[in-house]
């Protein structure tokens, strides 16, 4: 076999290969893109990076209905919202009006603005939903600072994970690490030995009807 001949059986396989690194490095690249790069986040308990791989919705909050429910404009379109995988002490209960002035400090923080990430519709036909604003800090090397309102509802002792809800939240494991920080520092809810959690509330009250 000459050099001619070798060259005609190297050049075309060399081409394959080449094309089918090409191929796979684009691949390897649209999934690194397409994802959260944990490994440089800054860890920060209640803050969140807009996931890549879950749309967010640009909203502006219109009223803050109870202490764990919204009520949002997105596109001109009004959505009722709850927040994903959490549970706020109800109108009665103490510390309510505190969770309640809370969410609407958060909810106004950049003007009412609010990033949205639809998670699922519940039996009502609202949607619940991880709500992201701004909190005005731009970190470098990072950009802009987004907090978590469901985070910060339960690691502020305002709310509970409710854990039986949370499996479908994106960032669930934010919201699990915010009620270890409260319980921690023994805030809000988590002050007292005997605090009755909310949907224990709500089951009490709906037997003595």
């Amino acid at each position: 076999m000459n050099i001619k001949q070798s060259l005609e059986l190297i050049l075309p396989s060399t081409v394959i290969i080449g094309v089918l690194g090409f191929f796979l490095w684009q691949t390897y690249e649209r999934e690194i893109n397409g994802r959260v790069d944990y490994k440089n986040a800054i860890p920060r308990s209640s803050t969140t990076e807009i996931q890549r791989d879950f749309q967010s919705y640009q909203c502006n909050v219109k009223q803050v209905v109870d202490e764990d429910s919204l009520i949002v404009n997105c596109d001109a379109k009004e959505l009722k919202l709850r927040l994903c995988g959490i549970d706020a002490p109800e109108k009665s209960q103490h510390l309510a009006s505190e969770a309640l002035n809370k969410l609407q400090k958060l909810a106004y923080l950049n003007q009412g603005q609010v990033l949205l990430t639809k998670i699922e519709l519940d039996r009502d036909g609202s949607t619940i939903a991880e709500v992201n604003v701004w909190s005005g800090k731009i970190i470098p090397n990072y950009g802009r600072e987004y907090l978590l309102i469901n985070a910060e509802l339960v690691k502020a002792g305002l709310a509970y994970h409710y854990k039986i809800f949370s499996s479908t939240c994106h960032n669930k494991y934010l919201i699990s690490i915010a009620e270890k920080e409260a319980i921690t520092n023994k805030i809000g809810v988590w002050s007292k030995d005997k605090e009755e959690k909310p949907w224990d509330f709500r089951k009490s009250a709906h037997s003595k009807k």
